[in-house]
C-alpha cells in the first residue's frame, strides 16, 4: 500500500451512494438506517467492529460567559444527559 486517503463525507446519503459506487472502501460507524441496505449489495460486507460499542464523550462550552454567570448551577439539559444515580 503507498497511499492512505482519508476522505470526509458529511452526508450519510452520499458516503452509502459513495460506497456503493466504489468511490470509497471503508466506512466507519454506518448509521443503522443505512445497514439494511449495504447489506443486499453482495459486493459490500458490513460488520460490528466493536461489540462492546463506543463510548461518546460531552464537553460544554464551560469558557462561554453565559456558563461563566451561571456557574454554580449547570445548565438543565446536561442534567438530564448525565445519570445523576450513580
Amino acid at each position: 500500500m503507498d497511499r492512505v486517503e482519508w476522505r470526509y463525507i458529511p452526508d450519510a446519503a452520499t458516503a452509502a451512494a459513495a460506497l456503493e459506487a466504489g468511490e470509497v472502501d471503508y466506512w466507519e460507524n454506518v448509521p443503522l438506517d443505512f445497514a439494511p441496505r449495504l447489506e443486499k449489495n453482495a459486493d459490500l460486507r458490513v460488520f460490528v467492529t466493536d461489540p462492546r460499542g463506543s463510548q461518546g464523550i460531552l464537553r460544554p462550552n464551560h469558557c462561554s460567559a453565559a456558563v461563566q454567570q451561571r456557574r454554580r448551577a449547570p445548565p438543565k439539559a446536561l442534567l438530564y444527559a448525565v445519570d445523576q444515580a450513580k
